[in-house]
């Protein structure tokens, strides 16, 4: 439900002030900015039958180095089973040109609120 990122191991999150954006949105308040809000409440829906794969990302205000990140599973049960397995971290200075930063896969049986840190 939440997506952080960080310019140094365990600093703070830079996400703020920047524009989330998805390549699917869920009509209300499950927007790509709910998964950068700071709140493990809300959370980001991808429109119902959506194919994969689904991008969701953060425009930041100026370049940065991101160093570390972390993710964040949903509140329920029911939502925690829609946490991501699998995904790219990929950054771009221009929009256009993307390059790959980190792979994960075999994200499974996450916990309920359970915080995953990555390593650039």
């Amino acid at each position: 439900s939440e997506i952080q990122l960080r310019l140094s191991l365990g600093g703070t999150n830079i996400a703020t002030g920047g524009d989330p954006f998805a390549s699917s949105t869920n009509a209300g308040a499950n927007g790509p900015e709910a998964a950068f809000d700071g709140n493990t409440d809300s959370f980001y829906s991808s429109l119902a039958g959506t194919a994969l794969p689904i991008t969701i990302g953060y425009q930041l205000p100026l370049a940065k180095n991101v160093v570390q990140y972390s993710v964040t599973a949903a509140d329920t049960p029911a939502r925690r089973l829609r946490a991501p397995q699998s995904w790219v971290l990929e950054y771009s200075a221009d929009g256009a040109n993307w390059f790959t930063a980190h792979s994960v896969t075999g994200q499974t049986e996450w916990g309920d609120r359970e915080v995953r840190v990555f390593t650039v």
